[in-house]
C-alpha cells in the first residue's frame, strides 16, 4: 500500500510530529497508545516501540523503528498479531517552500483472512487520514 500527500508545511515541523511517537494517540483516534520501550543508538538510531491500535478490533503491535536519515523512518514488525509488517515513510521538501511531500509504504502480511474490502479501507481511508492528521498537528 502506498499513498502520498503533499501538506504546506516545512519538513522540520512534520519531523518532530512523526517522531514524536508517544503523542500519536492525540492526534490519530485509532492509535489508542504508544510507549517507546527502548531508544537505540548508532550509525542508523532506532527506537523499539509498542503501539496499540484499534481498526476493526483492538490490536497490539511492538516495532522497530529506524531513521536511516533525518527525512526517512522505516520500520518492522518484532512482534505482533500479523506475520509481518513493514512499512516506510519518506518526507520530502516540495515546491513551493515551505511546502513538504510525504510518502507512506505499507506492506503488511496478515497471516490470516483479511477480506479484501477491510485493506483496501486501510488502504484508500485510513493511511492518508494519518498523513492529513500529522499535517493538521504540525500546523497547531
Amino acid at each position: 500500500m502506498r499513498t502520498t500527500l503533499e501538506l504546506p508545511i516545512a519538513a522540520d515541523r512534520l519531523r518532530a510530529v512523526l517522531t514524536d511517537f508517544e503523542a500519536f494517540p492525540v492526534f490519530v483516534p485509532w492509535v489508542q497508545q504508544v510507549e517507546v520501550l527502548r531508544a537505540l543508538a548508532g550509525p542508523c538510531p532506532g527506537w523499539e516501540v509498542r503501539v496499540q491500535l484499534c481498526v476493526v478490533r483492538p490490536w497490539c503491535l511492538t516495532l522497530l523503528v529506524q531513521q536511516p536519515d533525518p527525512n526517512e523512518l522505516r520500520w518492522s514488525l518484532i512482534e505482533g498479531p500479523f506475520a509481518s509488517v513493514e512499512g516506510r515513510l519518506r518526507l520530502e521538501p516540495a515546491a513551493p517552500s515551505p511546502n513538504s511531500r510525504l510518502e507512506l509504504d505499507l506492506e503488511v502480511q496478515a497471516g490470516l483472512y483479511v477480506p479484501l474490502p477491510l485493506m483496501r479501507s486501510v488502504e484508500s481511508v485510513e493511511l492518508n487520514d494519518l498523513l492529513r492528521r500529522v499535517g493538521e498537528r504540525a500546523e497547531e
